[in-house]
Formats: C-alpha cells, sequence, structure tokens
C-alpha cells in the first residue's frame, strides 16, 4: 500500500480533509526496546503503511524538521516515503505524539504493543503512550514486582497481555468498548 499523506503538508485543513476521506488504515502497532523505537501505520492484514523509527544519534547531514502534532522534529524521510526516521532525545515523548496524532487523523486504535522494557531506565515514561491497546507483549528480567504492578495498573489491554511470553491474569481488567475508534 503507498503512502497517500506527506505529514509535512499536514495542515489544519488537510488534517480535516484526511479525518473525512475513507482509508484502509486498521490500527497502530509499536515496537520498544532500547535499541529502538518503531511505530507503524497498518492497512488491511496488517501490512505497513507508515513507519517511523526514533533514533537518539545526532545528525549532521541529510534532514528537514516537519512539525506533527505541533512539535518541530527533526525527521528523515527514506527513499520508499513511507518510512521516517525521528531524532530525538526524548524517545517516549516524541513518540507518543507521533502515535497520538495519528490516532487523532485517521482515527484508529493502537492494536499490539511489543515492550522491551530491560536497557531502558526511564520505562515508566513510555506507559502514557501504550495505557490502551489490543494486545501487549512485556518482556522484562530486571523490572522489580512494584514497578510491573504500577505497569499493568496504568495499561487498558482488550484481548491478551503477556509477561516474558507468558499470558497473564485472564480477568486483566479489559472491554470490547474500551478501544473505539473515537
Amino acid at each position: 500500500m503507498s503512502c497517500k499523506f506527506d505529514f509535512s503538508l499536514c495542515s489544519k485543513r488537510c488534517k480535516r480533509l484526511v479525518q473525512t476521506t475513507r482509508h484502509k488504515f486498521t490500527g497502530i502497532s509499536i515496537q520498544i526496546h532500547d535499541v529502538g523505537q518503531y511505530v507503524w501505520v497498518r492497512g488491511p492484514r496488517k501490512a505497513r503503511c507508515f513507519m517511523w523509527v526514533g533514533d537518539q544519534k545526532r545528525w549532521t547531514l541529510n534532514y528537514k524538521y516537519m512539525k506533527i502534532g505541533g512539535k518541530r522534529m527533526k525527521t528523515r524521510i527514506f527513499s520508499d516515503r513511507d518510512s521516517r526516521q525521528i531524532n530525538t532525545q526524548t524517545p517516549e515523548l516524541d513518540l507518543k505524539i507521533i502515535v497520538d496524532y495519528c490516532k487523532e487523523i485517521f482515527r484508529i486504535p493502537i492494536l499490539d504493543v511489543i515492550f522491551n522494557a530491560d536497557g531502558i531506565r526511564n520505562f515508566m515514561k513510555y506507559v502514557p503512550m501504550v495505557t490502551q491497546c489490543r494486545s501487549m507483549h512485556l518482556k522484562t528480567e530486571t523490572m522489580s514486582e512494584e514497578d510491573l504492578e504500577a505497569f499493568k495498573a496504568q495499561v487498558i489491554v482488550e484481548r491478551s497481555f503477556y509477561i516474558n511470553y507468558k499470558l497473564i491474569n485472564p480477568n486483566f481488567p479489559c472491554g470490547s468498548d474500551v478501544l473505539s475508534n473515537k
């Protein structure tokens, strides 16, 4: 599926047009680990339509600034125009801006989250980005019991919640009406 929207051109008028246009985007997938952070907008059969990669390296060449969700971000657009890389020193904040922007403009939910908390010092700062999703896969060997309970208390998972590849409490608070396309 090719990209039909250029986010660098999303003015308020363009944003309203995109919101009223029919599209085949089904949801958002997020992957977070110490090496990088990825956000995908998915289409039919989970096809990747757009992708953002969070990068904490310092860039000096081949970038431009884009304003997404009101924040100016240092960005590279790959040749396929569907993939973008953002340079960020605060990925937990900038990726939340991108996720919120995609949820708002396309009116789609977060489908799945893969979160490897090991090696991320401030992993709890990512929680506001992933408070509601359809499935959550949390991998951690270093998280304390208190942090794990705090994490579980802040997320609502509609279908399946795995910690270290094990399905946890089937009575985990969830509901089919939790994730509506607002």
